[in-house]
């Protein structure tokens, strides 16, 4: 296939304007039927007598006919003595056959080449990988170093040495005497726990241990907070009355208290 070139602005030259006028738009198109062929059977623009006729579709057609001599007149097209046509200028926009031959046997060479260039690096012209032979000897691969050891953390305190007396950084229950700090106290003001059950919430966990250990025993009360109150809506801290005959009498009713209640972050 070969492309063809045109201005585009041909169709302002004044010889095509002449054109025009005298075969109308039927004048381009047989123009364009005789251009494309001669680029594509690399004629250099002239056209023999037996195929001017057939090319330019004129058959019976006077409209094709007046457009075919409408570019004569106007030398767009130049009659030959054996009765073929010329396009005048084709050389002049477009390339020759000698031309269009040479392009196309270089790009054929350099296919060639780039194709051979695959070969030598592994690649065959189908592009699939050719085989390699494998030697028959063990390739050494490179060694790694070893990982570092694995140091296993700290081991955890036994429960014999989670006493309730004993200060250390973990804590399983409040030691005995505890006392919260200024800020805890304003916590649970603002969430309408009083001191009273605030200091049954510790006494309740100095004689149980807590459900994990706890660094920090002032953040871990202010964490409890809201179980507190919601141990409080469900009657969780309901006093038995002094001197009652009941069973329960003079206990502080965390004995009582559901699992749930249980101490948690």
């Amino acid at each position: 296939m070969t492309w063809l070139r045109i201005e585009d602005d041909m169709l302002d030259h004044p010889k095509w304007r002449r054109a025009l006028r005298a075969g109308g738009d039927t004048t381009l198109i047989v123009w364009w039927r005789l251009y494309s062929w001669c680029a594509r059977f690399l004629t250099d623009g002239e056209v023999p007598s037996d195929m001017v006729e057939e090319v330019a579709d004129i058959g019976f057609s006077k409209v094709r006919a007046r457009a075919l001599q409408a570019l004569v007149d106007a030398s767009l097209l130049t009659r030959r003595d054996d009765g073929g046509v010329s396009l005048n200028d084709y050389l002049q926009r477009n390339p020759s056959k000698a031309t269009v031959l040479a392009d196309r046997e270089r790009r054929a060479q350099s296919e060639k080449n780039r194709r051979g260039a695959s070969s030598v690096a592994g690649h065959g012209q189908s592009g699939v990988p050719k085989r390699v032979s494998v030697p028959s000897h063990p390739i050494p691969f490179p060694s790694h170093p070893k990982d570092p050891p694995v140091v296993p953390p700290p081991a955890e305190p036994e429960r014999s040495e989670r006493g309730a007396d004993t200060r250390g950084p973990v804590w399983w229950q409040y030691p005995k005497g505890w006392r919260w700090s200024a800020d805890t106290a304003s916590a649970a003001h603002i969430q309408g726990v009083s001191l009273t059950e605030l200091q049954e919430h510790v006494d309740y966990w100095t004689t149980h241990e807590f459900a994990r250990p706890v660094t920090d025993l002032d953040a871990e009360t202010r964490r409890s907070l809201p179980n507190i109150v919601k141990r409080k809506s469900t009657q969780a801290y309901k006093q038995p009355k002094h001197g009652s005959a009941q069973p329960n009498a003079g206990k502080t009713g965390w004995e009582n208290a559901p699992p749930e209640v249980e101490f948690k972050s």
